[in-house]
């Protein structure tokens, strides 16, 4: 029998963790590792050498033989970690077990397990929270803080372009996706789409279109896309969308995987009938345009628009303890961002 559905105290957090591979190790686990407020109960991962070397870096109690076995304890949270296509069930079981879930992204391979993860959330009375960085950045921060001082009115037109140095990983030439060698990713994870339920859309371009829902609550409504296929069956290096959301605003999608190491690329521009929001990662940017002409910059430092791949784990602790963070990748977000993917997929 599964755990009563636990509350973190006011002073600490007890987490689990489902999947110990490399990003999981090298973002969420080297983040709250660094807390005092934060405590690893268990870790479980179907090859058994990975989840005792992750129980032994990081001090685990206990290397659970199982996702039941996990779940058999009093712990507060669970990471979803895991490749995408077990997502639904994990997440699902974790918050039946009245677990609040951090969950990679992309959420699931599709939206109706999407959804089915925030209908067992809701149920359960639990918060899940997407491992989507830029959700949790100075830029998004600024928009949100930009759209909230002077709206721009009613949404019709948006435009949203990622592009990112995943070449090598998305076309099998690498497995180092971590910037630690001694960590590859499990094999597939990047080149399997039974595994990660795509190529470039589901890798890199969640984020992108996680941090557009996080600012507008829409759907997509429909979508026409071009991809451009790479040397691995199933998995585009880059792709185009054009189509609507719900709301009737017309909606560009692009994205691309590029061979350079440089930073990402992330730009978001919403035009609405009273104003323009500019989103700019790269140049570290964020800007309104008023109905009346006025330019009103946010004030950001250097690096502002940088993928923080910590911050959503820090962000999911300081929530769940009561800290003042604020949920900016819910599961509403994950399974908007899920239906968009859906049509990649069925472009594929």
């Amino acid at each position: 029998m599964h755990a009563e559905p636990t509350t973190p105290s006011s002073s600490r957090l007890r987490v689990g963790l489902v999947g110990a591979g490399a990003w999981a190790r090298t973002a969420h686990l080297s983040a709250l590792a660094s807390r005092p407020d934060v405590e690893f109960d268990a870790v479980f991962d179907p090859d058994a050498r990975r989840a005792a070397d992750a129980a032994a870096e990081f001090g685990f109690a206990r290397v659970a033989s199982s996702l039941a076995e996990l779940l058999e304890s009093d712990a507060d949270a669970c990471i979803v970690a895991s490749p995408a296509a077990a997502h639904a069930e994990q997440a699902v079981a974790a918050l039946a077990a009245g677990r609040h879930v951090l969950l990679e992204k992309p959420m699931a391979t599709s939206a109706a397990d999407a959804w089915r993860i925030a209908d067992a959330a809701r149920a359960a009375e639990r918060e899940v929270l997407l491992a989507l960085g830029w959700n949790y950045s100075p830029v998004f921060e600024a928009a949100r803080r930009l759209l909230d001082e002077q709206p721009i009115g009613a949404l019709e037109h948006v435009v949203l372009h990622m592009a990112s140095g995943t070449h090598a990983l998305l076309s099998g030439e690498s497995d180092d996706s971590s910037g630690r060698p001694d960590l590859p990713a499990v094999r597939g994870t990047w080149t399997d789409p039974r595994l990660s339920g795509g190529g470039y859309g589901d890798a890199q371009l969640s984020h992108a279109l996680g941090l557009l829902f996080g600012l507008v609550d829409d759907r997509v409504a429909r979508a026409d896309v071009t991809l451009r296929p790479g040397p691995v069956e199933g998995i585009e290096l880059g792709l185009a969308l054009s189509g609507a959301l719900q709301s009737g605003a017309t909606l560009a999608v692009s994205g691309t995987s590029y061979r350079h190491p440089t930073r990402q690329h992330l730009d978001l521009r919403l035009y609405g009938s009273d104003g323009t929001i500019i989103l700019d990662a790269l140049a570290d940017r964020v800007t309104r345009i008023d109905a009346d002409g006025t330019e009103v910059v946010a004030p950001l430092a250097p690096g502002a628009g940088a993928y923080p791949g910590t911050a959503p784990a820090l962000a999911f602790a300081d929530l769940l303890l009561g800290r003042g963070a604020a949920n900016r990748s819910d599961a509403s977000v994950g399974a908007r961002t899920t239906e968009v993917l859906d049509i990649v997929r069925s472009a594929a």
